[in-house]
């Protein structure tokens, strides 16, 4: 399982076990957002959706230095650029709770732009 660590914070990739932690973020998000958090039908497609057979998206947790909770979470998935004629990620969201700074739980973690792939974040 790909995992990157750097000024303190490590970024992974979520797994069906991290469901959870996952709909709790999302939660929050969406009570910053003034929006109703994932009904118990839309968590379920999100596991089948996310942590499937075939993955319709893929989900990224960070991490604080020594903390087993996620703090943050960004989903992106696989679409394509006729412009490029390439597959390329279009990414949904970066969030990260207060307790961290975006800025230091991703910027720090992949330098540069957000370089997360399915099988790696560039350091």
């Amino acid at each position: 399982m790909p995992s990157h660590t750097r000024s303190g914070f490590q970024l992974r990739r979520a797994t069906r076990a991290d469901l959870p932690a996952l709909i709790e973020l999302i939660a929050a998000l969406a009570q910053f957002e003034k929006l109703p958090p994932p009904n118990a039908e839309e968590q379920e497609r999100l596991m089948e959706d996310g942590f499937g057979e075939r993955p319709r998206f893929e989900a990224w947790l960070a991490f604080g230095e020594g903390e087993t909770k996620p703090v943050g979470y960004a989903v992106f998935f696989e679409t394509y650029s006729t412009f490029r004629a390439t597959p390329t990620f279009y990414l949904e969201y970066i969030f990260v709770t207060s307790t961290a700074s975006p800025a230091t739980a991703w910027k720090s973690s992949c330098p540069g732009n957000l370089a997360l792939t399915t099988d790696h974040c560039e350091t």
